[in-house]
């Protein structure tokens, strides 16, 4: 008998929102302002069938689907729901207020913004905590207002003793829960708010007629963070993205500190310039041996991330290469005679001969002789010919060459006076 009563009174109140000009397009109604800015789009259903789609409680009366913004069906007239994601990715997410009108062809507009008294706590209008995705608090049909098109406030004495007044999360009669959440990974809305008797049960994630729902993502929804959108964004060389990036991890040898609301993968600046994270933590064999990084984790294309030998020539996360460390060659000792004249030799056999003023200013001519190999002293200079006694190091000395103890006719006191000063005997 209720249902009746109520189906007669909701039937009742639809003509009298018709004779009040609830239409969509009506050029004059001051409260459909949103606009294609507004980040919430898809749609609801109203009164789904308690056997099927609804909680307990709640009547089927038929109302139907509600959209969230001009986007989702294709209206002339711009309007829109909003919700404030200013906080959704902050390091401590706070809390969001919503705005902005729903449509419903049987209830007219919907604000997500009523100014109250509210009917009974939370007192206040819908909100999210970002931190869960919990929807609480009231949004309204305005049609149960004293004046539908303008304010949205007070009660219309006209329509059928409904209030507007939908609960966006609360307690069942029978003691359950109920409520709207979103899916903050997916960004999907589902559960249900309720909205009376009159209204009834609204869904927001229905399936019927393959709807998708409620969702955020509109063109005013602010871009999702680079380490939780499922792109390969300022490292695209890497060709890892998200959780699957060590550039979204504060220590990346550490896999409890994955921070989906980074907005850098490189986690060291980003801009594309290169794989910033040091090779002995960016999660990538570099040198081909089969083993990564300092921690031993390494990402593997289609398996995944795995755990193996860490890379023993990493000493530490922050080291800049895997390459082996180059090992100095060790210093070789000459060897006479192979052609090369080497640190400790003056000369090589090969070249057995050369000219005296080569080797210093003091020889005026000859032609100096170079010991041979495995001689006393071989790769070194003979310039008397000592060596064989055939006198093929025939060094000439300058006897002009001030330092040779003599003092020369061409040499003075003031130009030499090493070789010309003495001391006279008395």
């Amino acid at each position: 008998m209720k249902k009746i009563i109520f189906t007669s009174i909701f039937i009742g109140a639809l003509f009298v929102f018709a004779n009040i000009s609830l239409v969509k397009n009506n050029d004059n109604i001051p409260i459909a302002r949103a606009g294609t800015g507004e980040n919430i789009l898809g749609f609801a259903w109203a009164n789904t069938p308690q056997s099927t789609r609804s909680p307990t409680g709640g009547t089927d009366q038929g109302i139907g689907w509600i959209s969230f913004n001009d986007l989702s069906d294709s209206s002339t007239v711009s309007y829109g729901v909003n919700v404030d994601d200013t906080t959704r990715y902050n390091t401590n997410p706070g809390t969001g207020n919503f705005s902005g009108y729903a449509w419903s062809e049987n209830l007219g507009w919907i604000s997500f913004a009523p100014t109250g008294p509210y009917p009974e706590t939370p007192n206040y209008s819908a909100k999210i905590d970002w931190k869960t995705g919990k929807v609480t608090g009231w949004a309204r049909a305005c049609a149960g207002s004293v004046n539908p098109e303008a304010t949205c406030v007070g009660y219309n004495p006209s329509a059928g003793g409904m209030d507007g007044w939908i609960k966006l999360s609360g307690t069942t009669g029978g003691g359950g829960s109920y409520g709207v959440s979103l899916d903050l990974a997916t960004d999907q809305f589902s559960g249900y708010a309720w909205g009376s008797d009159v209204i009834g049960w609204i869904d927001f994630s229905p399936t019927t007629a393959g709807a998708k729902g409620v969702s955020v993502g509109g063109p005013g929804a602010q871009p999702k963070p680079e380490c939780s959108d499922n792109r390969d964004n300022t490292d695209p060389e890497d060709t890892l993205a998200d959780e699957n990036d060590p550039g979204c991890y504060t220590d990346p040898a550490d896999l409890s500190t994955y921070d989906p609301n980074d907005n850098d993968e490189t986690n060291r600046g980003g801009g594309g310039s290169g794989r910033a994270l040091p090779e002995c933590s960016d999660w990538v064999d570099n040198d081909g041996d089969g083993l990564c990084d300092f921690s031993g984790k390494c990402f593997v294309p289609v398996v995944g991330l795995v755990s193996g030998t860490p890379d023993t020539d990493c000493t530490s996360a922050g080291g800049s290469t895997e390459s082996p460390a180059a090992i100095p060659t060790a210093p070789t000792a000459p060897v006479c005679g192979n052609g090369i004249v080497e640190s400790g030799e003056n000369c090589d056999p090969t070249t057995a001969t050369g000219s005296c003023s080569d080797i210093s200013g003091i020889f005026t001519g000859g032609t100096y002789y170079c010991y041979p190999q495995d001689s006393p002293s071989e790769c070194t200079y003979d310039t008397t010919g000592s060596f064989d006694g055939t006198g093929r190091g025939d060094c000439v000395t300058n006897s002009d060459v001030c330092g040779d103890g003599t003092c020369d006719s061409t040499e003075t006191l003031l130009g030499c006076p090493s070789d010309c000063f003495r001391i006279r005997e008395f």
